[in-house]
């Protein structure tokens, strides 16, 4: 569950630990006599930014692969990292070619930080794009309930929910869940961001359930006696820290 709460987090992390990792590498020209610790530094660096990285990766390949097409996101992505790895190296042969670039340590230095920052940067601003729904932000919007639901987004069927309830769940807590959940089915749209979508029908299911309760009771309806089976196992159980 580490890296699959928030995997864009840890991305932006191995990056930084690998950038660690190569400002070590650069060190070495200025400290020749500690090369081979600062070589080993700079190789266990890049190593724990690989560990970090590829969990973390799979994560986000995961998210594009949402009709289950793995291999093909995972072969059009590998396509892309060739392709921008040999425009890189195109790139570098020409910056190296520059006289007086490799023999000049402050100039290599300037223009590995500046590609670096600007590696960094790109990373950030395709990260922030993605949205993930992550388990730990539905436990937040169900705060307040004694269940969780979720909609089915592969829509196997036309609409279909899930319902886990939690540690002392009651005949109401079922009611309030199939009540979000027709609202959901009455007002779905797979165009909407599945966790706003979500977000917006406990709002509204905080607004007006009380209103529909009444509607119960004017109606003859004794609520104090609805009896809806809550499953006993298994069950959500809140940790309270």
């Amino acid at each position: 569950m580490l890296f699959d709460d928030d995997p864009k987090q840890w991305r932006m992390y191995a990056d930084f630990i690998g950038s660690a990792g190569s400002i070590f590498d650069l060190t070495t020209q200025l400290y020749p006599a500690y090369f081979l610790p600062l070589a080993s530094l700079g190789n266990l660096s890049k190593a724990v930014a690989r560990g970090l990285k590829d969990p973390s990766f799979r994560v986000i390949q995961n998210h594009f692969a949402a009709s289950g097409n793995l291999g093909d996101v995972a072969a059009k992505e590998e396509v892309w990292e060739v392709t921008a790895q040999l425009i890189g190296l195109a790139l570098g042969i020409l910056i190296l070619d520059t006289p007086g670039l490799v023999t000049s340590y402050p100039a290599l230095l300037a223009t590995w930080t500046s590609m670096r920052v600007f590696h960094l940067w790109l990373r950030f601003q395709s990260l922030s794009v993605l949205k993930f729904e992550t388990v730990t932000e539905m436990f937040k919007l169900y705060t307040r309930e004694k269940y969780v639901l979720a909609v089915d987004q592969w829509q196997k069927r036309d609409f279909e929910v899930l319902v886990a309830f939690k540690e002392g769940a009651t005949s109401m807590s079922a009611l309030r869940s199939m009540w979000q959940a027709y609202w959901l089915y009455e007002n779905w749209d797979s165009s909407v961001d599945f966790i706003k979508a979500l977000e917006e029908s406990l709002l509204i299911l905080e607004a007006r359930f009380n209103d529909f309760v009444e509607l119960l009771e004017e109606a003859g309806w004794n609520t104090c006696q609805i009896n809806l089976n809550v499953p006993k196992e298994p069950y959500i159980e809140e940790l309270h820290v």
